[in-house]
């Protein structure tokens, strides 16, 4: 299992600093260290699977994934909010289920939500809305990193 969380995200209506500083890499696909242990990973993935709502596969990037995030804190009034990433195959059929119509081979999940702790999601005890972006492995820096 490897799961990793970006970055507890700051909404263009609560902060001025929005920019990420990226520097990239010649790497053939991005790699994650687990944050926190396996059983916490499962129980991030068990509290978002039931409340992710939406899946945006195809054409996705950093203004989209942005525009869906302010809509989550704006719907919910909340600056809880953040963007987990699900690597793995296994984690991303926990998250999105069994039955999911989606090609996962080669994708990660980028899971934006809103939930009930302003801080690291590893800490909330309660989802309010999730939504995930499935973006190709070898699309990630592209989509998160501007040149």
């Amino acid at each position: 299992m490897i799961v990793n969380a970006i970055r507890p995200y700051a909404s263009n209506n609560y902060s001025n600093n929005n920019t990420m500083n990226c520097r990239r890499k010649n790497v053939s696909a991005p790699s994650f260290q687990a944050a926190v242990g396996v059983n916490e990973m499962d129980r991030i993935l068990k509290m978002l699977a039931p409340k992710n709502v939406a899946v945006y596969d195809g054409n996705i990037n950093m203004k989209k994934i942005t525009a869906v995030m302010d809509e989550l804190i704006a719907k919910y009034k909340t600056k809880s909010a953040a963007i987990q990433i699900v690597s793995d195959n296994k984690d991303l059929v926990k998250l999105l289920g069994k039955t999911t119509k989606h090609d996962l081979n080669d994708k990660i999940g980028l899971c934006v939500a809103v939930g009930n702790y302003h801080g690291p999601i590893e800490r909330w005890t309660e989802v309010y809305e999730a939504k995930t972006f499935l973006v190709p492995k070898n699309e990630l820096s592209r989509i998160m990193c501007k040149n």
